[in-house]
This record gives C-alpha cells, structure tokens and sequence, in this order.
C-alpha cells in the first residue's frame, strides 16, 4: 500500500506531475488522528488474509507501507509513524528526496528499502541505510543527459536505478514524453541500458513505459491502494483525477474488498480515452499496454 503522508515538499522538482495536488493540501493535513486506526485496521486484513496469492502483484505487496508524499520526512511525525508502522508488523519503504537525512538516520533500521530521487543521488550515504537498500529513482525528460545522471548514482555507491519517462499531468511544466515520442524514448532507452552496463548499474523501468518503447517492459501498472494522512484511500493515478471515489480505509472488511475495489478503480481509470493519438488504434491498447501509466494521464 502507498501511504501519501504529507504533500509538503520544497525541492521544486521541474519534472514533477502532481504540483497542483501538492498545492492543493489543507492546512491542518498535519494532524495524524485519522490515520491510526486506518494503518492499525490495515495491519488487521493484513493478517487475516493470510500468506499472499502466488502471482498476485497486490497481494505479495501487502503487509508493506511505501511513504510517499511530497515529501514524507518533512512531516513533524515521521519518525513516530515508521515506529507505529514497524510495531504493527508492516513493512516500511521510503520515498524520498534525501532532504532531511537526520530523519532518515533516526530510523534506519526500521527501514526495509529507500528509493531516493535520482536527482539528489548523491545525498544517499548520508541517510544512513545501506547502500544496497537503496535505489535511485530517475523520471527522465527529453534532453536529459541519461548518462550523467547514471553517473552521479554511481558515484554515489548506488547500484540500482530505476527509470520512467516523464509524461504530462495537472500542474506539471513541460517538455515532457508522450507516446508520439516513440523514437525519442527509444534512444535514450537504449542509451541508459548503455551507461548501466559500462557502470555496473541495473536499471529497470517505471511508471508502464509503451510497449513500442520497451517491449520487454512493465507495459500495465498495478493497482496499488493508496492512503492518505486522512485515512481515506484511493489508487495509484485515481489519487489525482479521482478525488471524488476515495473511501474510508476503515470501511473495507478483508485485503480482498480493499483490492477488488482498487482493481474495479483501476478499470475505470483505464476505461477513459487515451489522450495520446498514437495510442487510440494501437493493437497492444488494452492488451499488454495502456500507453504509460495511468498515474500521468491528463485530468478530465
């Protein structure tokens, strides 16, 4: 599950696609009395439901808290939250632009995994987690120096990244890819896989690149929950253009209901007319490909 804990972020990242939902936060969204219950009922159907599905992506993901925000250390409470977090029996995955590395180092070893912004790759060895449970983070634009960027994860001592092509949503400044930049993202496709294996880096993909793009990659997102500082819960992309479905966390009565109800979301997300032309008569659409993630997809 995805946990936006805060949309408080300072680091002004020209790439990022949800600056309006950032900017639409309500002043007291710092209080976390609402999100208790919801994570404590969460760790309940977690373990109720029992040893996860073999190939079900959402159930082998449950039992796991991935913080997002914004940025999820900025907020006064962090610390306390992975702490309650670790308590319950969930595991905790970290977000996050490096900003507060003291905040990172307060909780180190509660943390299972730290995927920091590629762009501030070199803050990783001041978080305090190790290296090897660190991953850099990369949305990529056109005119990017995919290379360089690479470079600076590896100087870090990272060894992992992971990649997305940058798309257009609310609020976002461009330029950004679409699926009519097919040979465009192939090139820098192409270049990255280059950089990684003259650095000793492996990479992977992001955020359903097309299918025309990567034919080998991750062509259709999952549906993961999403739960924010109120306790209400919606899904991946539907947290920014489906405000309207969110639901009470504390309203689902298994893991089960929590999924389908993501999944029937999900469908209706990728029901919507694709607003990218080159994908409207694509034989792939709906097939193995949705024309980059839902998350990005342009609001009605």
């Amino acid at each position: 599950m995805n946990l936006f804990l805060t949309r408080a972020c300072d680091q002004g990242c020209a790439f990022c696609y949800a600056r309006d939902w950032l900017g639409s936060a309500p002043e007291d969204e710092l209080g976390l009395e609402a999100l208790w219950p919801a994570l404590e009922h969460y760790a309940a159907l977690v373990r109720l439901a029992g040893p996860p599905v073999p190939g079900d992506p959402l159930a082998a993901s449950a039992g796991t808290v991935n913080l997002l925000g914004g940025e999820p250390t900025a907020h006064p409470d962090f610390g306390d939250l992975v702490r309650r977090l670790r308590s319950l029996g969930l595991g905790v995955n970290l977000f996050t632009s490096g900003a507060n590395p003291e905040v990172v180092r307060s909780v180190a070893s509660d943390l299972w995994f730290v995927t920091i912004n590629g762009r501030f790759a070199q803050r990783a060895p001041s978080l305090g987690v190790e290296l090897a449970r660190v991953c850099a983070h990369l949305p990529l634009r056109p005119g990017d120096d995919v290379a360089a960027l690479l470079e600076v994860v590896a100087a870090a001592g990272l060894r992992s990244a992971v990649l997305a092509f940058a798309a257009p949503a609310g609020g976002a400044a461009g330029p950004f890819f679409t699926p009519d930049d097919v040979q465009a993202m192939a090139a820098l496709a192409a270049a990255a896989q280059a950089a990684a294996d003259r650095l000793g880096i492996t990479i992977g993909w992001d955020c359903a690149p097309p299918r025309c793009v990567l034919p080998d990659g991750p062509g259709r997102c999952v549906p993961v929950p999403v739960l924010e500082a109120d306790g209400m819960v919606s899904v991946c992309g539907g947290a920014y253009v489906l405000a309207d479905r969110r639901r009470p966390l504390l309203g689902f009565d298994s893991l089960d209901a929590l999924h389908g109800w993501a999944q029937g979301i999900y469908r209706e997300l990728a029901a919507r007319p694709s607003p990218f032309a080159a994908c409207r008569d694509c034989p792939e659409r709906d097939q193995g490909c949705y024309g980059m993630c839902l998350g990005f997809r342009e609001a009605p």
